[in-house]
């Protein structure tokens, strides 16, 4: 009888065994396929984030310009380095980031394309004289003329206060050349026309 036990017992392992598997075996499944729904789950709230955000940045975008009683267009021409260098303009004075610079100036959410159609209209055929001045600079300053800071864009031209870019040009300029605000000039005697 003995050796019937130990026959049967092995036996019975062996059903456990296989048994047992085909369980862990189901729970490994049944983890996975729940596990596979959390993580889908999680890419899709990502994706439901990521449009809300879209979404709502847009929509601040479109309250400003509603604010403002202005129309947001992109702007026909990218600006370049080339065009702000006519008016004595540097997109930067670090080398670093100068192709960020370059980056903003191609999204119009950035505010720097604003920006640029903003001086160009303000200076019209004159230039900066002296040592040129960044872009970065003039948009620092510009944004806190504005009561805005680097998080807070002016994202359409027709936005930006002619006076108050005028002033942060002029001090953007005095940084840049020694003396300026010392000899207490003004706009108009920082700008000479393009030849």
């Amino acid at each position: 009888m003995s050796k019937w036990i130990e026959s049967n017992k092995w036996k019975a392992f062996k059903e456990i065994f296989s048994v047992f598997k085909d369980v862990i075996t189901l729970v490994i499944a049944i983890g996975a396929f729940f596990w596979g729904t959390n993580v889908l789950k999680d890419q899709d709230r990502r994706i439901d984030n990521t449009k809300l955000s879209v979404s709502y940045l847009k929509s601040q975008i479109d309250d400003q310009a509603a604010d403002s009683n202005v129309q947001v267009t992109e702007p026909k021409v990218i600006p370049s380095a080339d065009i702000l260098s006519r008016y004595n303009i540097t997109l930067s004075d670090s080398e670093a980031q100068i192709s960020q610079v370059q980056e903003w100036l191609q999204n119009p959410y950035s505010g720097y394309p604003a920006l640029v159609e903003a001086t160009r209209r303000v200076l019209g055929n004159t230039k900066l004289i002296g040592n040129p001045v960044p872009l970065t600079t003039i948009n620092a300053r510009n944004l806190m003329a504005h009561g805005r800071g680097t998080e807070s864009p002016i994202i359409s031209a027709g936005a930006i206060d002619s006076e108050r870019l005028k002033n942060a040009i002029y001090a953007s300029w005095a940084e840049k050349n020694s003396g300026g605000l010392s000899n207490n000039k003004s706009f108009k005697d920082i700008v000479v026309p393009i030849q």
